[in-house]
């Protein structure tokens, strides 16, 4: 079997051998197969033929999880949940793109288009069982005296408490968007979708449109895996815990019918639950302040909005705009949370297209690998 360009970025699709490019500055080609050269259907093959960029980056994080928990074997405690959720994460890859490859419809585009959607929350609760293990302590001490050198030794969030008017109809709807942090990448990958499918229903992923959704995929995709990142290397619980009296948030920023409900999903998924006492939720409660993922993601939810001329996107700019100022009058994050989570944003800007070509010489390189172990496959 041949390598050449179409094995570099390859998108399977019924339709025949139409061409379509990305974007001017990218460089990298999306091209169908042609019917006259169908995927070989044995072995391994096919799996990795029917994998997208972001599904062999997913991998390569993984792995890197995986060296990680390795390299810091003698303080990981809970090394074999790693391992667990490592393993389930990459069946899922390796399942969804083995269906991909053998199951050529619409449902099953649309499956892989929006599996990440459960596979990010799960390899995050795997990186956070490394965060705290790994340095034995929290960096809080540090992200405090940050922001005090940022505001003349205040505590924005203090402050903001003491100097800010607070009401139960502002911490509402300010807990509503943050609480769409995962939610909001979602709505813009549903119109991309949505939108190719009107405008080419008999060629779904050889478009424009598809390019989109394929590089918002890898984006989103790509800055929650550098956020997770920064969660392993600067492990931080925030300022609701180091600075206020977590206990008492719902006094101090009490709202109407659907605040503790939200606080309640969210909570759950930091492993908190109110019944536990303080000390076990400060031992159990996830490092992921430094960056603020919800500053990160919502910032290239919002750019990318107006990169595709969404018509969601005024909406997913008042949301996460508000959304941005909810991590700190919430509490959830320091302000060097935020500049963090912006910069991370920006990096991942200006950083994907490298990283993605580099991605798909590594699924290149693969494909050689197999076709010359397996020549019948060629």
């Amino acid at each position: 079997m041949q390598i050449d360009k179409k094995d570099i970025v390859n998108e399977p699709t019924q339709a025949s051998g139409s061409v379509s490019s990305r974007s001017a500055n990218s460089g990298s080609i999306r091209m169908s197969v042609p019917p006259e050269a169908p995927r070989s259907q044995k072995g391994f093959l096919p799996v990795i033929e029917a994998m997208t960029s972001v599904d062999v980056f997913a991998i390569g994080y993984i792995c890197f999880l995986l060296v990680v928990t390795v390299l810091g074997s003698g303080r990981v405690t809970e090394w074999d949940l790693v391992l667990r959720n490592s393993a389930i994460a990459l069946a899922f890859v390796l399942v969804i793109n083995s269906l991909r490859a053998r199951i050529a419809t619409e449902a099953m585009q649309l499956v892989h288009a929006f599996y990440f959607g459960l596979l990010i929350p799960l390899l995050f609760k795997t990186t956070e069982k490394l965060s705290f293990s790994l340095h034995g302590h929290d960096y809080d001490s540090t992200l405090i005296y940050v922001d005090r050198l940022l505001f003349n030794g205040n505590d924005p969030t203090r402050w903001l408490f003491a100097h800010f008017s607070t009401s139960p109809i502002l911490t509402e709807y300010l807990q509503f968007t943050y609480f769409l942090f995962y939610l909001l990448p979602v709505a813009l990958a549903i119109e991309l979708y949505r939108r190719n499918v009107k405008e080419n229903p008999e060629h779904h992923f050889n478009d424009k449109e598809s390019d989109d959704l394929q590089d918002l995929r890898f984006i989103i995709v790509y800055g929650f895996f550098l956020s997770y990142v920064g969660y392993l290397f600067l492990p931080a619980i925030g300022p609701r815990f180091t600075l206020h009296d977590f206990s008492n948030l719902s006094n101090e920023l009490p709202g109407f019918y659907l605040t503790d409900v939200f606080r309640y999903i969210l909570n759950s998924g930091e492993n908190i639950d109110k019944t536990m006492p303080m000390t076990t939720i400060l031992t159990n409660v996830t490092r992921d302040a430094f960056p603020s993922g919800h500053v990160d993601i919502t910032v290239l939810t919002m750019l990318l909005a107006f990169k595709f001329k969404a018509r969601i996107r005024w909406v997913i700019l008042v949301l996460g705009l508000s959304l941005i100022f909810s991590t700190v009058y919430l509490r959830y994050h320091y302000v060097i949370d935020v500049i963090g989570g912006a910069l991370f944003a920006i990096v991942t800007l200006y950083t994907w297209e490298f990283v993605e070509s580099k991605v798909m010489r590594v699924r290149a390189w693969a494909l050689r690998q197999k076709c010359v172990m397996d020549p019948s496959a060629r």
